[in-house]
């Protein structure tokens, strides 16, 4: 995800060519043609000194390294996504969130914030994020970056007119989180939340959006609606679509209920939702189209027997060191690359580009990945960025040895590859 909009700033030469370069080189690294690749992001690099343009150097430095598979990384994560505090105004019946309560250490918020200048997206999670008052300052300070794209995760339901306009003319993404478009299923779903208060927040952000506009501005806005497919919705699922293009949602993305009990639907195997699914998704397909909204789907379905398994025995772990069937280790600009694919069949560059960190401080690549590398209350962030444990996320990988560590949706396809990273 290269932004380049800088809110309208001219582009020096030197970035613009560098930004070209790394464009030009991830699609040679599609190709499999890993030397050429390499040698355009070297380019990008000796275009950007670190000092003078710490955000394009850092990325192409990155890429050198995603190319290279190299498991200590000079380069600073691109992406970050962090749960500032988990205190949430509701209760929803498929989350127990605000039942742990549990804030970010100070220290971990100093290290997050010396990471915004090479940052391009940053990602902030609840909770509820518009309930810390430690919220606004990082977010403004985040927003003084312009090639940072910060999303924001909410129930909108504490939006206010004041919020919708900074957000309005900033860089930022709003992802609303509505798993109910009637009263009925929605206050059922979504405890101490009120359809109408909803339905306000959306106008106020649709309002604001629209004085963005009619400023001149040519920045994109987007929003997107993100919804948990449960017991309680999934027989409603089909009238997202209609909802989200009714309230301007340039997105909708549906995911599944991660959780067992009353809700579950997936891993209980429910074989009447999982069949309703399988014939809602190609009608929902087909009216996004038609509505012209983009559509994430991230469900299983009854075609999908294998959604939970236990990992395939041959490839749960990586290849001996000495295996000579093993890649070479790389490290650096001094690599001899081979014009081959990289052996990760999945391309996930997650433990190449991006930090998750929990409730609690749990630190993952990514919120996809199954196993935790650390945890900020005992780390800093720049020390987990490079342990033993996410250097073995980056070791799998690239060994193709993922089934067994990395999370079954990812190692089975219920998550697209476009989604495993920033390249989309």
């Amino acid at each position: 995800m290269l932004n380049t909009a800088g809110f309208g700033a001219r582009m020096s030469q030197n970035v613009e060519s560098a930004r070209r370069a790394i464009l030009e080189g991830r699609s040679l690294r599609l190709q499999g043609r890993l030397d050429l690749a390499a040698a355009g992001f070297r380019e990008a690099l000796a275009l950007c000194p670190a000092a003078e343009e710490p955000y394009w150097h850092n990325t192409a430095l990155n890429e050198i390294e995603i190319t290279e598979g190299a498991e200590v990384l000079r380069s600073r994560p691109r992406s970050l996504s962090l749960v500032l505090s988990n205190r949430c105004n509701i209760e929803c019946i498929m989350c127990s969130v605000w039942n742990d309560p549990w804030e970010m250490p100070e220290k971990s918020l100093r290290d997050i914030a010396g990471l915004f200048p090479t940052l391009c997206r940053l990602m902030w999670q609840g909770g509820e994020v518009f309930m810390s008052p430690r919220f606004e300052p990082l977010f403004d300070m985040a927003a003084a970056h312009p090639n940072l794209q910060q999303h924001i995760t909410t129930n909108g339901l504490l939006l206010s007119r004041r919020w919708a306009r900074k957000i309005a003319w900033s860089n930022t993404h709003v992802i609303f989180s509505i798993d109910g478009v009637t009263k009925a299923t929605y206050e059922r779903i979504r405890k101490e939340g009120r359809f109408e208060r909803l339905l306000e927040g959306l106008r106020l952000i649709n309002e604001a959006r629209d004085e963005f506009f009619a400023s001149g501005a040519w920045r994109d806005f987007p929003l997107t609606m993100n919804a948990t497919i449960m017991r309680s919705n999934v027989m409603e699922m089909e009238d997202f679509v209609d909802f989200a293009h009714e309230h301007r949602f340039k997105a909708l993305q549906i995911n599944p209920v991660d959780i067992s009990g009353p809700e579950d639907i997936f891993r209980s195997r429910d074989a009447a939702a999982l069949a309703h699914i399988s014939e809602a998704v190609p009608r929902m397909r087909a009216r996004a189209e038609k509505l012209g909204l983009i559509l994430h789907i991230w469900l299983p379905s009854s075609r999908s027997p294998q959604f939970i398994r236990e990992p395939v025995p041959e490839i749960v772990s990586p290849p001996p060191e000495n295996d000579p069937s093993s890649p070479p280790p790389l490290s650096g600009s001094s690599a001899v690359l081979e014009n081959r694919a990289r052996p990760n069949a999945m391309a996930c560059h997650w433990p190449w580009q991006d930090l998750w960190i929990d409730k609690g401080g749990r630190v993952r690549p990514h919120c996809f990945c199954g196993n935790d590398i650390g945890n900020v209350t005992e780390e800093s962030v720049s020390s987990l960025w490079n342990n033993e444990r996410m250097r073995a996320y980056r070791r799998r990988l690239y060994a193709n040895a993922a089934a067994g560590w990395c999370a079954n949706r990812c190692v089975e396809g219920a998550v697209p590859s476009a989604a495993l990273s920033l390249e989309d």
